[in-house]
């Protein structure tokens, strides 16, 4: 594996290393075809269609900006190009390309028939390293839709409101426009995609493996979302409520608003939301021990949360060349948890121990995130030079009262203690991105990062002691309290050149990152501990496609990468947090970065069914580990630890069908058969997992809209844990009134238990996990979408410390 991928080095090498020569000598050039479309009074015609076909097949497509104008790609040849627009009648032209060409403006002649056809591009199309979904081009396909529903229509790509997989991977970075989603949870990222229409979208591209020009630790993949073109100059936002209940104490009631301004040379934009939640998490543990000693345990944990956050923006261009932008964020929050726990512990020939336990604890948390940036463009091709440079902070403070009652026969025994939390992550990104375009199509990516972050903690357990006569009886427990200070330092550089051969389009990067590490810990009862790690890898990327027919609608693409995944920061701290009287989970500052070589080889027949193949080869992988404690014999840790090894293989079959014209049915199978090993000495363990997930859309009159999802998830083995099957199913219905502004929707999800078996030496564990929203929960909500003025697009600042931002964990 090491020589293959020295191998593929080389090759990245060479090839960034000729780029210019392969840019000179491309002897399959694409030429410009461009153009206006008009009405006939001579006005242009903003949105319109244009469509190049070779025969029956499509070979291109684009949509028409404020002032009528488009422009296609194209290989030499002869295209018949359809316009359409909307309540007008299509045009068709025939044009033969062997060089730049300019068409005279096509009008377009008001239609008298009622019923008007529209032209659309395929909606899918595979490039050498992405998926892209042309929603621009599909106005019907888009109709009614929101950004979150076109999303669930790319091939591997599941969306719910926990979060986001590509081919069952997750850790996805989303992007919209220039500006990657960092501080958002899963279900707020899955709420702003439903307020956002699927007309304001240009597409949507599914990167399975990213580049060398995104994060080496962006291991889950991309999705980038690009809205269209930037229009004159007015006022678009939305207001919503959505209202989640269930059975019990479960609510999510969230009201949002957004806007944005555009005029002239001055963007600014602006949201903020709030969330009052409630809910309870329910844990059923039963753990059988070698030595003949069972635990039975049950606690339930309900949680209260104010949640509010805030977003401003501005972008300014000086003229067509300069912008510079700036955007700050913030989130506060204050969850309040109440924990009632019992537990018994049964051994041989002893008395059976009873715990009662209350957890009583107020956390609360401040991030702010601040962005600049400076974006120039360098010619008409669209070049760029950008500096962006984030600042971000993280202020986390958390006060837990424990009280446990021991009863041992008659006897009874009671223990008061506390534990105060503090955690201040501070972090600092600055990097440079040059994006050179070239005549014929290729380009050249390259750029610099260098990364600071700086992490301090304060973990203090104290108990009351009342046998002491003097003071408030409160004493430090120096075996449990600890202090850390960690320093992080990442320096990046990369490179990344996509051309075409013939009709192979191939892109190749290599990105090389230099990180320092400086942890220092004081406490546990221990001296101060200090120690340090330098490191330094390369990461190469090489992806190509090649069409298998004249007209491009059968692909096959092979993507090869490599990948680093750091830990979390909260995982890396030696602290020990109590789950209940007999487990416990702690920190590991021993964990290393885990490295992922990955291979995919995927086929896309007719534009629509996509088959993918591939593996992944995991070294030092960060996984849960459970195991006794040394310390105590009837108490289990849960510990991070780098697995020796995991690997999987994997293969993937989406095939969406169009049923009727308002019915759309997209299932997508996925086999994996992974192995993973804690350490050298141990045996491989090998499991086959099979994943099916279906969306159901229908479109019907008046602007109705009924959409299912089911998914479901055979057993995963992760370390010395095993996860049995889950499942959910959702069922949801949509009406859009006035003219599509107001859209009003109901959902009702169900899911089942997570039910995990820990195995380890001397025990077996059995632990079932639910929450009061489990067996159902449904959703109601309501959002306005308002617009005035000329239409534009809502741009947002770019960030440069998104991977940083996900590791604080919140």
């Amino acid at each position: 594996m090491k020589s293959f991928f020295k191998q593929i080095i080389c090759v990245v090498v060479a090839l960034l290393a000729t780029s210019v020569v392969w840019a000179q000598e491309s002897t399959d050039s694409k030429y410009a075809l461009s153009g206006k479309v008009i009405d006939e009074a001579g006005a242009p015609l903003e949105f319109a269609t244009v469509v190049a076909f070779v025969g029956e097949e499509q070979a291109g497509g684009d949509v028409t900006d404020a002032e009528g104008a488009w422009e296609l790609l194209l290989p030499a040849g002869d295209y018949r190009l359809e316009i359409s627009y909307v309540g007008y009648s299509i045009e068709s032209v025939e044009v033969s390309l062997s060089a730049p060409m300019v068409l005279e403006p096509i009008a377009l002649n008001e239609s008298q028939e009622i019923e008007v056809v529209t032209v659309s591009a395929q909606l899918l199309r595979r490039e050498a390293d992405r998926f892209i979904l042309d929603v621009a081009n599909n106005p019907t396909a888009a109709a009614g839709q929101t950004t979150y529903e076109m999303l669930r229509r790319a091939p591997g790509v599941w969306a719910d409101d926990n979060g986001i997989t590509i081919n069952g991977r997750s850790g996805v970075m989303v992007q919209i426009g220039e500006r990657i989603i960092n501080n958002m949870s899963a279900e707020e990222l899955a709420n702003y995609l439903r307020s956002i229409p699927a007309d304001n979208l240009q597409s949507i591209e599914v990167i399975p493996i990213a580049g060398a020009d995104y994060e080496a630790s962006f291991s889950g993949g991309v999705i980038k979302i690009n809205l269209k073109r930037a229009r004159n100059q007015g006022v678009e936002g939305s207001v919503g409520m959505i209202a989640n209940f269930g059975p019990k104490d479960f609510h999510y009631l969230t009201p949002s608003a957004r806007v944005s301004y555009n005029r002239e040379k001055l963007n600014l934009y602006g949201s903020a939301s709030f969330s009052d939640q409630a809910a309870t998490t329910y844990i059923e543990n039963v753990t059988d021990y070698d030595n003949g000693t069972k635990m039975n345990s049950f606690g339930d944990i309900r949680g209260v949360a104010d949640v509010a956050s805030g977003q401003f923006g501005a972008i300014y261009s000086f003229d067509d060349k300069n912008t510079v932008g700036a955007e700050v964020n913030y989130t506060s929050s204050a969850t309040k948890m109440n924990t009632l726990s019992t537990s018994s512990l049964l051994g041989v020939g002893a008395q059976q121990v009873d715990n009662d336990s209350r957890y009583q604890g107020i956390t609360s948390y401040d991030n702010m995130a601040a962005t600049f940036n400076y974006v120039r463009n360098l010619d008409p091709l669209g070049s760029t030079f950008k500096i962006i440079a984030d600042y971000s902070t993280n202020v986390n403070t958390s006060n837990t009262d424990h009280y446990n009652m021991k009863k041992v026969g008659d006897i009874k025994q009671d223990s008061v203690y506390r534990n105060a939390t503090d955690l201040d992550y501070r972090i600092f990104a600055l990097s440079t991105a040059w994006d050179k375009r070239m005549a014929n199509g290729s380009s050249v990516r390259a750029g610099a990062k260098i990364t600071d972050n700086k992490i301090y903690s304060s973990n203090l357990y104290t108990a009351l002691d009342k046998t002491l006569i003097f003071g408030d009886g409160w004493v430090e427990l120096p075996a449990l309290s600890l202090t850390t200070d960690y320093r992080e330092r990442v320096g990046a550089l990369y490179a990344t050149y996509n051309t075409q051969f013939g009709k192979v389009a191939l892109s190749a990067g290599l990105r090389g990152e230099y990180t320092s590490m400086k942890p220092t810990y004081e406490g546990l009862g221990q001296e101060s501990e200090s120690f340090e790690r330098n490191f330094f890898n390369l990461f190469p990327t090489l992806s190509a496609s090649m069409p298998l027919n004249d007209v491009g609608s059968n692909i096959l693409s092979l993507i090869a990468s490599r990948k680093i995944s750091y830990p979390y920061f909260g995982s890396m701290g030696p602290r020990r947090t109590l789950i209940s009287e007999y487990a416990a989970s702690v920190g590991n500052p021993e964990l290393r970065p885990s490295y992922t070589t990955s291979f995919a080889l995927t086929t896309v027949l007719g534009y629509r069914y996509t088959l993918s193949v591939g593996a992944d080869f995991q070294r030092d992988v960060v996984q849960q580990v459970a195991m006794v404690d040394p310390d105590f014999e009837n108490v289990l840790l849960y510990k991070q630890m780098n697995v020796g090894r995991y690997e999987q293989y994997y293969a993937m079959v989406s095939a969406p069908l169009q049923v009727t014209g308002w019915w759309l049915l997209n299932p997508t199978l996925t086999a994996i058969n992974m192995a993973t090993r804690i350490s050298d000495a141990d045996d491989m363990r090998r499991m086959w997992v099979g994943q099916a997930q279906l969306v159901s859309q229908m479109t019907l009159p008046k602007n109705w809209t009924i959409e299912a999802t089911g998914l479901y998830v055979s057993g995963v083995i992760q370390a010395n844990q095993e996860v049995k099957s889950i499942w959910s199913t959702s069922l949801g219905v949509k009406k859009q009134m006035l003219d599509r502004r107001l859209t009003a929707a109901a959902e009702i999800v169900c899911n089942n238990p997570q039910i995990v078996i820990s195995r380890g030496e001397g025990f077996v564990a059995n632990a079932k996990q639910w929450s009061s929203s489990t067996k159902w929960s449904a959703a109601i909500s309501l959002t306005y979408n308002f617009r005035a003025g000329k239409q534009f697009r809502s741009v947002t600042v770019e960030s440069g410390a998104a991977e940083e931002k996900a590791r604080m964990g919140n």
